[in-house]
């Protein structure tokens, strides 16, 4: 008997689309311009959920669904 996958929440889907995007950014020639402020903008989101853990996943599932949360 095999496990199902568990499921994800949304915060989860928006990191992992987030991480997408920024890794298909970093592997195209036409980003290398900003390729230092991708990488800032990673390392922010980091150590914004280093302070308050799943405040980084709530803010990129806002970005995702355009959606502001109050």
């Amino acid at each position: 008997m095999s496990q199902s996958p568990p499921q994800q929440t949304e915060s989860m889907k928006a990191s992992n689309c987030f991480a997408a995007v920024i890794s298909l950014m970093l592997n195209n020639p036409k980003y290398k311009p900003i390729e230092s402020h991708l990488a800032q903008l990673s390392n922010l989101l980091i150590k914004i959920d280093s302070e308050i853990p799943g405040s980084a996943e709530s803010l990129l599932n806002a970005i995702v669904n355009g959606q502001a949360q109050h």
